[in-house]
């Protein structure tokens, strides 16, 4: 894995993008809700924080948050174009 992340290179994407990021991820404080996507992406994110951290993130009540979100963004028209998205990950 560590060999696949040194020779990812990000490439811009310019399809909607929701992100999703824990309260406790120690790049808000440097980079702000989008993490950085904003260099990529045609517009800024949208970004939600989530009361969790990374290992409670899928156990309850912050998974039921994460879902509630999920379906938030893919009712709004789709916040997220999910074929771009998975082609723009190699999907």
């Amino acid at each position: 894995n560590f060999r696949a992340v040194r020779a990812y290179e990000p490439q811009p994407y310019d399809g909607r993008l929701a992100l999703f990021a824990t309260r406790s991820n120690p790049f808000l404080s440097t980079q702000g809700p989008a993490l950085g996507w904003q260099l990529l992406t045609g517009a800024p994110p949208t970004s939600m924080i989530l009361e969790a951290d990374h290992y409670s993130l899928l156990g309850a009540p912050a998974v039921e948050q994460l879902a509630y979100e999920v379906r938030e963004c893919l009712g709004k028209g789709g916040a997220v174009d999910i074929a771009a998205a998975s082609a723009f990950l190699g999907g």
